[in-house]
């Protein structure tokens, strides 16, 4: 199988259409969505790789016609998403991204995509270090709160939340349910949201309003 390895490197972006080769030319990365538009116009597969850095990358998928989703959330070595990308495949697009070096580049990146993506789904489990997830989330709450949805996973991969821990994101969640934004009980649940939207044609505010 055939897929666009895409490269960034220096501010630009390059794009070999073969599997595993490197990339054999570098463009402006205003000029990444024509040369992708191009790729699967000419029929091929649309799952790619972005490389920030030789050591960094992460996953994204794109398809014509097919609403993008954005898998924010813990990363840290959390499986949740490998969980979930095989049940959605043929609902949606989706970014996942897990990087293996985050760095500066890789949060801008990141930004773009999450901005990019018509609704997201932010899942926490006990692996969660940092707070950015919840800083992007809470700033989805905000601004997009009818495409956004959150599930707490109180116990997973074979940890457990601390109960300061879970109160302190309980606290966090009770303004993003102020906000309006959904939240979800379990990765089954967040399955059912994801094919539920990617099989919807109406507004997105219409559709859990």
């Amino acid at each position: 199988m055939l897929w666009p390895l895409v490269a960034v490197k220096d501010g630009k972006c390059g794009a070999s259409y073969v599997c595993g080769t490197q990339p054999t030319r570098l463009v402006p990365p205003q000029q990444l969505d024509r040369e992708m538009s191009r790729w699967f116009n000419a029929g091929h597969s649309t799952e790619f790789s972005i490389s920030l850095r030789a050591e960094a990358t992460f996953s994204r998928f794109y398809a014509k016609n097919m609403r993008y989703l954005f898998l924010g959330g813990t990363c840290n070595n959390s499986r949740w998403r490998d969980e979930i990308i095989p049940h959605i495949d043929g609902f949606c697009t989706w970014c996942d991204p897990r990087t293996l070096v985050w760095n500066n580049r890789a949060r801008e990146l990141e930004e773009i995509e999450r901005r990019k993506a018509e609704f997201c789904l932010f899942v926490f489990t006990p692996r969660m270090r940092g707070v950015y997830s919840i800083a992007q989330m809470t700033d989805e709450s905000i601004n997009r709160p009818k495409t956004s949805a959150f599930c707490i996973l109180r116990s997973y991969d074979h940890s457990t939340f601390s109960n300061d821990s879970l109160q302190n994101l309980q606290q966090t969640a009770e303004l993003w349910r102020e906000f309006g934004s959904t939240e979800l009980e379990s990765l089954h649940v967040c399955i059912d949201w994801i094919r539920t939207i990617g099989n919807s044609h109406d507004d997105f505010a219409r559709v859990y309003a």
